[in-house]
């Protein structure tokens, strides 16, 4: 789809940038408190850091807010140093030329780092609009200095925020793992690519394994790592019994490098 092509755009952008930039910036002394955003270690829900672009990814559907005008995200920060005992702010900048989300989009409410606390949050509203059912907003971020904080290492300074009103296409790296394992693609099955993602493979997914999300490999009481073919041999059942009662609809990828084509379990591809 259009919007996933936007992304993998803006993710080769945010590579050339890095390359080009970090010879540029000083990095924080160590005796200074530095903020970061999160990295690979830190656990976010709908969030996710990638290493090969060094760029924190948080996403957000309105799906998940049905009937609201707008919704409140916290995309978090880090701090490297001393917690104090009063509330801190921070700074940062956004990137107009990767962003392409409108002021009328989304209003900053703020960028703290609590009393006491080693994480933060840059405080988003975002409004919903009818657009959103087609279109993918972006809101691309950098962290700066500021009075209380020096900007972070050069790996973890960046952010894309995405936000619309669509099933939103997974972060994690595990849970890449677990859509390879159950659907038929030319992937290993173990391959930590999205490149053959789609939309409604991964609402086939959620169906069948009843749940509002694609689980990682080793998340219970999934657990698909060990029981990947129980839960193939599910996915084919299901699709089976669909195709005696809708023959003129089958289920087709709507995205990826398999768009246009069938949907099939793994092992089951025709």
């Amino acid at each position: 789809m259009k919007k996933y092509r936007i992304i993998l755009g803006l993710f080769a952008l945010m590579f050339v940038f890095n390359a080009c930039n970090k010879d540029d910036i000083d990095l924080y002394n160590s005796n200074d408190t530095a903020i970061n955003f999160p990295g690979s270690a830190d656990k976010f829900a709908n969030a996710n850091y990638n290493t090969k672009t060094q760029v924190f990814w948080q996403n957000f559907s309105f799906l998940d807010s049905i009937g609201n005008d707008y919704a409140i995200i916290d995309i978090p920060t880090k701090i490297v140093g001393d917690v104090a005992s009063y509330d801190r702010e921070f700074t940062y900048k956004i990137y107009a030329d990767s962003t392409t989300a409108t002021e009328s989009d989304y209003e900053i409410l703020s960028s703290i780092v609590p009393a006491d606390s080693m994480y933060g949050a840059i405080k988003v509203k975002v409004k919903y609009d009818v657009s959103l059912q087609t279109e993918l907003k972006v809101l691309f971020l950098e962290l700066a200095d500021s009075k209380d904080f020096k900007r972070g290492t050069n790996e973890h300074n960046l952010c894309l925020f995405t936000w619309s009103d669509k099933l939103l296409m997974p972060t994690s790296t595990s849970s890449a793992i677990s859509y390879n394992m159950l659907i038929e693609n030319p992937n290993s099955w173990s391959s930590r690519s999205f490149s053959c993602y789609s939309p409604n493979a991964h609402k086939l997914i959620m169906i069948v394994l009843e749940t509002n999300h694609i689980p990682t490999y080793t998340e219970r009481p999934f657990s698909i790592y060990p029981n990947r073919g129980a839960w193939a041999a599910k996915i084919n059942q299901y699709l089976e019994k669909w195709d005696e009662e809708h023959p003129d609809k089958p289920w087709i990828h709507d995205a990826g490098n398999l768009k246009g084509q069938k949907i099939y379990a793994r092992g089951y591809g025709k």
